[in-house]
């Protein structure tokens, strides 16, 4: 009993360390790295105020500004978009089993649906070939529709990406309490629909989804894959500024980008607490809210069409990503046609020696990455204790912290680590950060089905001589394996969608799906853009597919697979 207990102390020791390490290691080195550059640029008799060399970088209150309309705006509509959705049709999706739509949008990447924007929205895009077949004008029309100064196209983005994660966030949530039987007592009572949600699930739901929440407000609030793609250029939005600054051959800006990081770390952080004091307050005045009892039908009212907009937000996102695989097959297609005038796989074939290249070290990434998450998940789970407090209520948020820490915040200072160590531009190094965010979607997805399993299938079993590493493989993998395929799903779309762990740690020496797209996404030939794009979106809708119909086979073959293990 000794040895479990302290089995289970060195599993967590070690997922924190190997979790938590290296964003700490990262921001001190940041930190550190401002005052040595500081003691660089005096020697050099340049400006050794790093804080006053950021604050003089054109554009960067804008930039700020920027990042903080468009991470709260894009937050707050998908977060809105998606309760809607979910209050209207949950009980037709949950029936008919109809999530095909938001599973589509849910496991491609970031930078595949804002290529696919780009295709759908673009001055000479899709919808304005549309409405010149129409209209019939001749050249594109001169306006910002991507890229534009306020972020409006940008915000469309992460609105289209986001919501169909909170809906199955949403969707999880609300089978821990009993929706039914509450709208039933409130209908009784004379509330309609709308009010039954805002009055009574909601708040009882929110608790279950503000981490997911607080995850989509980190990332809007720093993202750089699709501030690339989408986002203003001139300024653009806080984190691509210091991505710049970081890459720039000027070794100067080091010490000053270093500042912008631990700032881009503090916006994310304030922002934090004002949606905690906006909750606070919400919650105060909800209570003398529902004491009035207002019956008011103005929330039904604005719901339908709140509904159309929250489909059309999900058909624009399928659409754009279908758009992505007709470029990458079309041969021409000059405007202002509305179709492709010809179909060939020329570009799939003049690229497929270079694609198997990036294809090959995009998934032995994914696949390692997502092994590893999945094995030390599994070696917590098998030596966590039940009743310990930490592994219930502090263990949640501390695997998170990566995914509310902004990637640009720590992860250049983390490679100046690695490159005293001799780690940079490893494989080793890039899965490790790759790790950083695949465990924490990997461990989540495992905890409850895990968690579920009844105890006294071990007890019994241990009852009959069955050693601990018997039982996990023969008692509890084999219940688990829906979980496990889910997880390694989830773990491989999250893996394939890494940009800047590849792009700083691996030093340029790694190249996968993603930093192609993206350096492919500065004005390069759009059917080429479509092949890797369409290829990136591809890798996790197989992975997605392979966990269903294997799980669906295992679940149809169970008896067979039980007598195989006796």
């Amino acid at each position: 009993m000794r040895f479990a207990f302290n089995l289970g102390n060195a599993v967590q020791i070690f997922v924190f360390v190997a979790i938590l390490g290296p964003i700490f290691l990262g921001l001190f080195q940041n930190v550190v790295s401002v005052f040595g550059q500081k003691a660089y640029l005096d020697i050099a008799g340049l400006s050794a105020n790093p804080l006053h060399t950021l604050l003089s970088v054109p554009g960067l209150s804008t930039a700020v500004l920027t990042s903080l309309s468009t991470g709260i705006l894009a937050t707050v509509i998908s977060l809105w978009l998606a309760l809607i959705f979910c209050i209207i049709f949950l009980q037709k999706i949950v029936k008919s089993g109809k999530l095909a739509m938001i599973t589509m949008l849910l496991s491609a990447p970031h930078v595949a649906v804002a290529i696919g924007l780009t295709f759908l929205i673009a001055p000479s895009g899709w919808v304005f070939r549309l409405i010149a077949s129409i209209s019939n004008f001749e050249n594109p029309p001169d306006i910002f529709t991507i890229n534009d100064p306020f972020g409006v196209s940008l915000i469309a983005g992460l609105v289209v990406k986001e919501v169909p994660f909170l809906i199955f966030v949403i969707i999880a949530s609300i089978t821990q309490i009993p929706v039914k039987s509450y709208l039933c007592e409130a209908r009784a009572l004379g509330y309609d629909l709308a009010n039954c949600w805002i009055r009574i699930i909601i708040p009882q739901i929110w608790p279950l989804i503000r981490l997911p929440a607080f995850v989509v407000l980190a990332y809007s609030l720093a993202n750089v894959e699709m501030a690339v793609v989408l986002g203003p250029t001139n300024p653009p939005v806080l984190s691509v500024l210091l991505m710049r600054m970081f890459l720039s051959p000027d070794v100067t800006l080091l010490a000053p980008a270093s500042v912008g990081a631990l700032l881009q770390i503090l916006l994310v952080l304030f922002v934090f607490l004002v949606f905690y004091l906006l909750e606070v307050l919400f919650r105060f005045f909800g209570k003398i809210w529902l004491c009035i009892g207002n019956r008011s039908a103005i929330f039904g009212i604005i719901f339908p069409w709140t509904v159309q907009f929250s489909f059309c937000v999900m058909l624009l996102g399928c659409f754009s990503l279908f758009l992505s695989v007709v470029w990458s097959f079309s041969s021409h297609w000059r405007w202002p046609s509305v179709f492709p005038e010809a179909l060939s796989f020329q570009t799939w074939i003049k690229l497929a020696p270079n694609l198997v290249l990036f294809l090959g070290d995009s998934i032995l990434i994914a696949s390692l990455t997502t092994l590893s998450a999945i094995i030390i998940a599994i070696a917590w789970f098998q030596t966590e204790k039940r009743d310990n407090a930490m592994d219930g209520k502090l263990l949640p948020f501390a695997i998170c912290i990566p995914l509310f820490i902004p990637q640009i915040g720590f992860l250049f200072g983390l490679n100046s680590v690695f490159l005293k160590t001799g780690l940079s531009g490893s494989w080793f190094a890039v899965i490790w950060c790759h790790l950083l965010y695949v465990f924490p979607y990997v461990f989540i997805v495992m905890a409850n089905p895990w968690r579920s399993l009844d105890p006294r299938i071990s007890k019994s079993a241990s009852a009959l001589g069955v050693g601990p590493l018997k039982q996990l493989l023969f008692l509890k993998m084999p219940i688990l394996i829906p979980s496990i395929l889910a997880a390694s799903a989830i773990g491989i779309s999250v893996s394939i969608a890494q940009f800047l762990p590849t792009l700083f740690v691996g030093a340029g020496r790694i190249s996968t799906l993603t930093t192609e797209v993206i350096a492919l996404s500065y004005g390069s030939d759009r059917r080429i853009l479509g092949v890797v794009a369409t290829l990136q979106a591809l890798v996790p809708w197989i992975a997605y597919a392979g966990a269903f119909f294997i799980s669906r086979y295992i679940y149809n073959n169970r008896s067979g697979l039980v007598g195989i293990s006796q």
